[in-house]
C-alpha cells in the first residue's frame, strides 16, 4: 500500500504544480491500482480501510485516498470474475459497477474507509439506503457496501435494518480479503449472487425486534459455506486484520505524539505562523481578491 501512498503524494504534487484536474489525477491512480497483482491487491485491502491521519480532513489527499479505495475494490472484483467500471459521475451513483463475467448479473458497490480517530458511527456515513437507489439508477441486480469490519456498529444499529429492507449486502474489506486469499472466482460451480442477496434472505427469517442487530458474522459464515471454506478461515482473517489495525493504531499514536512534541517546541512566532498556514486564510484572501478583480471590483 506504500506504493499507493507514494503515488497519492506524487499526483497531489502534480495537482499543485500543474493545476491538473482531479479527474486526470484519478486516472493516473487507476492505472497504478489496476496493474496490481493479486498479492499487491491483498496488501492494499489490508490498509485501504483506514484513512491516515496525516491526510488533512476534506483535503485533496483525503479525497484521492477515497478514490483509491474505490479502485482497490474494483481491482479486487476483477479477481473474483467481474468486469468493472469505476464511476466518475457525481450525484446518485455508487463508486463501482461490476458485471459477472460468468452469469451476467450486475452489482453496484460502495467503498468506505474511516479514520481510527473516528468516534460517532452515524448511519448516514454508510449510505445503505442510498445504495439501493444507486442500484436502481444503474440497473444493477445487487448492491453491496464494502467497509472495514471493525468500523461497523458492534451491536444494534439502524443500518442493519436498512440493509435487510433494501437488500443491500454488508460486505467488508475482510470478506474481500478472504475471497482473494483463497483464490475464489466465479465458475460453473460457483455463483456469488447468493452472497450479494444474503440480506434479503435473512430478512425473511428475522423478526422486526431483531432487525437492528449485527449479522456480519452470520453473513461471513454463509459466504464460507457458499465458496466451500471452513469458518475458521473467517476467524483467521479477522485475526490478521486485528493485528494490522493494532499496528496502524500504534503508528498513528507515535506520529501524532511526535507532532505534539514539535508543536510544544515552537516559539510563539513560529506557532502563530504555523496556525495561520494551517487555516489557509492567506490563500482564501488571494482567491477573493482575484475574484473581485475579475468582476471589476475595487480591491
Amino acid at each position: 500500500m506504500e506504493r499507493v501512498f507514494c503515488a497519492i503524494k506524487s499526483v497531489y504534487s502534480d495537482l499543485n504544480a500543474k493545476k491538473a484536474k482531479f479527474e486526470n489525477v484519478a486516472e493516473k491512480l487507476q492505472e497504478i491500482v489496476f496493474s496490481f497483482t493479486r498479492e499487491e491487491t491483498l496488501s492494499a485491502i489490508q490498509s485501504v480501510g483506514v484513512i491516515p491521519e496525516r491526510f488533512g480532513r476534506d483535503s485533496t489527499e483525503e479525497k484521492l485516498f477515497a478514490k483509491t479505495s474505490d479502485l482497490v475494490l474494483a481491482r479486487a472484483l476483477t479477481f473474483l470474475g467481474f468486469s468493472v467500471e469505476v464511476c466518475r459521475r457525481r450525484g446518485d451513483f455508487a463508486d463501482v459497477v461490476a458485471e459477472s463475467n460468468r452469469y451476467g448479473y450486475r452489482l453496484t458497490a460502495d467503498a468506505k474507509s474511516f479514520r481510527l480517530s473516528r468516534t460517532a458511527k452515524n448511519q448516514k456515513d454508510y449510505k445503505v439506503t442510498a445504495l439501493n437507489s444507486w442500484r436502481i439508477n444503474v440497473g444493477a441486480d445487487f448492491a453491496a457496501l464494502v467497509a472495514p469490519y471493525f468500523q461497523y456498529p458492534t451491536n444494534e444499529s439502524q443500518i442493519y435494518r436498512q440493509a435487510l429492507e433494501a437488500n443491500v449486502c454488508l460486505a467488508s474489506w475482510e470478506t474481500l480479503f478472504l475471497l482473494l486469499k483463497n483464490n475464489v472466482e466465479e465458475s460453473d460451480d460457483l455463483n456469488l449472487s447468493r452472497y450479494w442477496t444474503f440480506s434479503n434472505d435473512l430478512a425473511a427469517r428475522v423478526s422486526v425486534a431483531e432487525s437492528k442487530r449485527s449479522f456480519l458474522n452470520e453473513s461471513a459464515a454463509t459466504l464460507c459455506e457458499i465458496v466451500g471454506l471452513p469458518t475458521e478461515k473467517w476467524s483467521e482473517t479477522l485475526a490478521i486484520f486485528r493485528a494490522v489495525v493494532e499496528k496502524q493504531g500504534a503508528d498513528e499514536i507515535e506520529r501524532l505524539t511526535e507532532e505534539i512534541e514539535k508543536i510544544k517546541a515552537l516559539t510563539r512566532e513560529e506557532a502563530i505562523e504555523a496556525l495561520i498556514e494551517k487555516t489557509k486564510y492567506r490563500e482564501n484572501i488571494k482567491t477573493i481578491r482575484a475574484y473581485l478583480k475579475k468582476i471589476g471590483a475595487v480591491v
